[in-house]
């Protein structure tokens, strides 16, 4: 999406910040809480004291300075910090972090630009906004030809062969792919490595931009 975008010179947007919850897709490395993602943000949002106050506190802040803005956010994989849809208590999709769920409402409420927030388990805490300010898409399979793509759009080096091999290991689901988007093991063995090589856009050439690209490892 970055990428994209920025080919077309961010094209109505303000103000850009992605961050990753988790970390090449493993349960060890995934975040169980929203405090780092809401301090950096913050931060980039000109708050002059991300420390203060508690976590719904800090997460309406965020809410408000991102709206002065008409800012494209993109959060990817809140899973972690979601009770499972087969939660036995009843809370199946819900957020357990307050500093998150502060966020998402306030922003569903209002919000100048878009928020994109990618999971695997329905987001209880906005179902009442589906049908309004926060539509819920759901991915399907994606075909072999339309994952081929996928993954070479994230600049994995690999034969069709390969990359087939990890579409099909992956379940054809959008989302183990694209979180594979570093390296993909092949039934070969051979792990599929991302180019290096980008073309990267100077964002001080665009005046009023600022962006910021966080992923948590």
């Amino acid at each position: 999406m970055q990428q994209r975008l920025a080919a077309q010179n961010w094209p109505g947007v303000e103000r850009y910040f992605d961050w990753s919850f988790y970390s090449q897709g493993t349960g060890e490395s995934r975040q169980s809480s929203s405090d780092l993602f809401i301090n950096r943000a913050l931060t980039f949002f000109g708050d002059p004291d991300p420390n203060e106050g508690g976590p719904w506190e800090r997460g309406e802040r965020l809410a408000r300075l991102i709206r002065k803005h008409r800012t494209l956010l993109v959060l990817d994989g809140i899973e972690p910090l979601q009770y499972a849809e087969v939660d036995p208590s009843g809370q199946g999709g819900w957020l357990k972090d307050d500093g998150l769920a502060a966020l998402l409402q306030g922003l569903a409420v209002d919000n100048p630009g878009l928020c994109v927030v990618t999971t695997r388990e329905p987001l209880a805490n906005l179902q009442v906004y589906h049908n309004s300010t926060a539509p819920e898409r759901k991915l399907g399979r994606l075909p072999c030809e339309a994952a081929i793509d996928l993954l070479r759009h994230l600049e994995l080096d690999g034969s069709d062969d390969e990359l087939k091999a990890t579409w099909e290991e992956t379940g054809g689901h959008a989302l183990p792919d694209n979180s594979e988007r570093t390296s993909c093991p092949s039934r070969s063995g051979r792990k599929l490595q991302r180019s290096e090589a980008r073309q990267m856009t100077d964002s001080s050439l665009i005046p009023g931009l600022r962006l910021s690209h966080e992923k948590q490892r």
